[in-house]
């Protein structure tokens, strides 16, 4: 499977992991200071932004989205590279070190820690992704806005450009 991918620097190996309903974009605002001293690959995991949807009877689990990722590891010639992830990035680059697969791993705020699995809600997250969609885009063109819309997740949103 070949995963959309930003790949920026030279030095040790780092692979980022978007949280879920995020794409390798949310990494930009590190990039340049993460590449100055690393090897540093953004990728969006199956299924989000560019990257294919992964097939098979345990997508979109995160243990399948990291063998997916280990295997997009190897066709970079990665082997064993330090991992940072958010939410399910942190979840997959977890199990991508359960897997042997990770020199480090960095895991913000992992999914996968609860007691019980929940449920998913896909169909509802989309139907509500796309009426608020119209609203969400004028939303965020001011900085008021986009420090309301990302208060929960961004310390300081209205630093975020609007086409961000």
């Amino acid at each position: 499977m070949q995963l959309a991918f930003d790949r920026r620097g030279a030095g040790p190996p780092l692979i980022l992991l978007h949280a879920l309903g995020a794409d390798r974009r949310v990494w930009d605002p590190v990039m340049d200071r993460l590449s100055a001293e690393r090897d540093v690959v953004a990728l969006d995991l199956p299924g989000f932004g560019e990257s294919p949807v992964l097939g098979g009877p345990d997508a979109p689990a995160p243990a399948a989205l990291a063998g997916a990722v280990a295997a997009f590891a190897g066709q970079l010639s990665l082997d064993k590279p330090h991992l940072a992830g958010n939410s399910l990035g942190g979840w997959v680059a977890l199990e991508l070190a359960l897997a042997g697969h990770a020199r480090s791993v960095t895991a913000i705020a992992a999914a996968g820690l609860w007691r019980q699995p929940l449920m998913p809600r896909r169909g509802l997250a989309r139907r509500v992704a796309r009426a608020a969609l119209p609203a969400a885009s004028a939303l965020v063109r001011g900085a008021a806005g986009r420090r309301l819309a990302l208060a929960t997740t961004t310390a300081h949103a209205e630093r975020v450009p609007a086409e961000a």
